[in-house]
């Protein structure tokens, strides 16, 4: 068991673990955000073909949960590369960099 501990310390010492996570996090979130905005289109959908008058305030909060997810898939790509970078180093192999070397 207290072989178990220290693989997992070092793999969260070397940012495996936690950051794995919160890249994870940030894409549970795109995930959410889409699925929020695919049922507000089908409202505003079913709203327009019965010309509701709700059908407005609808289509705002459609563009709203429009705007969300595209932050949310920008905020998941920009987790997910700095997560890659974090792990495996910038690219580059030198000091200026502080790259890890790669096994």
């Amino acid at each position: 068991m207290a072989e178990r501990r220290t693989s997992v310390a070092r793999r969260q010492a070397d940012g495996g673990v936690g950051v794995e996570a919160a890249a994870r996090r940030a894409e549970l979130r795109m995930l959410a955000a889409g699925a929020c905005t695919v049922i507000g289109v089908e409202v505003t959908v079913v709203l327009a073909a019965g010309r509701a008058w709700f059908m407005l305030p609808a289509l705002v909060a459609t563009a709203v949960a429009l705007v969300v997810l595209v932050w949310l898939a920008a905020d998941a790509l920009v987790v997910r590369s700095s997560t890659r970078e974090r792990v495996r180093g910038s690219g580059g192999m030198s000091p200026m960099t502080q790259a890890r070397w790669r096994l």
